[in-house]
């Protein structure tokens, strides 16, 4: 057994940006819920990019658990690795409780040479049950030959797991492993999640981790209307956290909060679709820090310059 137990040039246009999660759905001719400030920028590439501000100070709740998202560090040559790096080095200088990674984090999972220096890249910021890691396509065929169980020591059976913090919940799915297609979890899983999610209900915040997330810009890449996804709406889970659409995305998944970090280190995806008024997108290397007590959830997203991208509010539903 393998398993690894390690101590731990773009002008900047500037736009405020606040997103509130609301229990409430947007109601068609009617303001979503969103509360935002400037406008939409076309880029020069005719890409539709909200550039948002460069120098905002993230809200700070006292007593909060800390936690960290990141996802597709999945690094494909040395640029790449150089950029993961950053990210782990601006995220290891960020106050945290634990972290989680919401998929591919290696090109290849089948390598051992990948992964060794995988995770001597986030030997910084690994703690055993501090460091929570979510399955992505590229990680699939890891799980089909054994070497994702060799290498990581996580719960359940470490596809699928959950786990508390005070009084949040916290759900991690596989969404990468489907029969047919991306999206279906097949019924061990959602019978697992059907099960799991009364602990969602009694819970302050509920927050569901995958890598396929549920909507996107790039709509080809989104999951959209797999049924189990209507467990979450119907059992009260507050956020959808996921990655795979190498960007930064977050808006609304009919009345749940749905953030899309992809840019841990892998090249950025090209924008497919025109964005809607209740979502924003920026192409940039990132991670999110959210902060949870028991009344309320603020997010922020950092830069790996250390600079504030975007901030959000998750309100109880």
């Amino acid at each position: 057994m393998r398993k690894y137990f390690l101590a731990a040039s773009v002008t900047v246009v500037i736009v405020i940006a606040v997103l509130v999660f609301t229990g409430q759905k947007s109601v068609e001719n009617e303001m979503p819920v969103i509360f935002t400030t400037g406008e939409m920028l076309t880029s020069p590439t005719g890409l539709y990019i909200k550039e948002i501000n460069s120098g905002r100070r993230c809200e700070e709740l006292a007593g909060a658990t800390d936690f960290i998202i990141f996802g597709d560090t999945q690094p494909r040559n040395e640029e790449d690795w150089e950029i993961s790096e950053q990210v782990v080095d601006s995220i290891a200088t960020t106050e945290h409780e634990f972290i989680v990674h919401v998929g591919d984090h290696v090109e290849h999972s089948n390598s051992d040479a990948e992964w060794d220096r995988y995770f001597n890249l986030i030997a910084p910021i690994y703690k055993k049950d501090k460091y929570f890691a979510v399955v992505g396509n590229h990680d699939a065929p890891a799980v089909k030959n054994g070497m994702w169980q060799e290498y990581w020591d996580l719960p359940n059976n470490e596809r699928w797991y959950s786990f508390d913090r005070e009084s949040s919940h916290f759900i991690v799915l596989d969404n990468v492993q489907g029969v047919n297609h991306w999206g279906n979890l097949g019924s061990e899983q959602e019978d697992w999640l059907r099960e799991d999610l009364q602990t969602c209900e009694r819970a302050e915040f509920c927050f569901v981790f995958m890598h396929v997330p549920p909507v996107s810009w790039n709509e080809p890449l989104a999951l959209h209307n797999e049924p189990w996804l209507n467990l979450l709406k119907t059992h009260g889970a507050d956020a959808i956290f996921a990655g795979h659409i190498h960007n930064y995305e977050r808006g609304n998944y009919e009345d749940i909060g749905s953030v899309t970090t992809g840019g841990g280190g892998n090249k950025f995806h090209k924008i497919q679709g025109v964005p809607s008024a209740d979502k924003t997108l920026t192409k940039t290397n990132h991670f999110v820090k959210v902060s949870a007590t028991s009344d309320r959830t603020v997010g922020c997203i950092y830069s790996i310059d250390g600079k504030t991208l975007d901030s959000f509010e998750i309100l109880k539903r």
